[in-house]
């Protein structure tokens, strides 16, 4: 019994370490940002909430398009991310929301570099 049981554990650790392999790039960063947006979107009081929405919308499109492997919707996940954080820059009034973006600035022009 305890053979059959190490088989079945060994081959889950295999599929995973498979799986990890094949994971793509931006799944992590993207689940990343996404649990932080909805915190914010959970905590805001005030009409940043329909940009933060639109951010989780780009996300969620993000990830689809890259668990299917869809390069136009990674490419208008990303679009669409850029617009809403160039909008955030000028319409966010909570300071929790700005912090979030100049965060995100300052990895985007980090890993630009990098």
């Amino acid at each position: 019994m305890i053979y059959f049981v190490d088989i079945i554990l060994l081959n889950i650790l295999y599929n995973i370490i498979i799986l990890y392999n094949y994971m793509n790039i931006l799944l992590l960063p993207c689940l990343f940002f996404m649990i932080i947006t909805i915190y914010l979107y959970t905590i805001s009081k005030t009409n940043d909430k329909y940009l933060l929405g639109t951010m989780i919308f780009g996300q969620i499109l993000l990830l689809i398009g890259s668990s299917i492997k869809n390069d136009i919707l990674i490419e208008i996940a990303h679009i669409l991310y850029t617009l809403t954080i160039i909008l955030g820059v000028i319409y966010f009034k909570e300071t929790p929301n700005i912090l979030f973006l100049l965060i995100t600035i300052l990895i985007i022009i980090i890993i630009c570099f990098y």
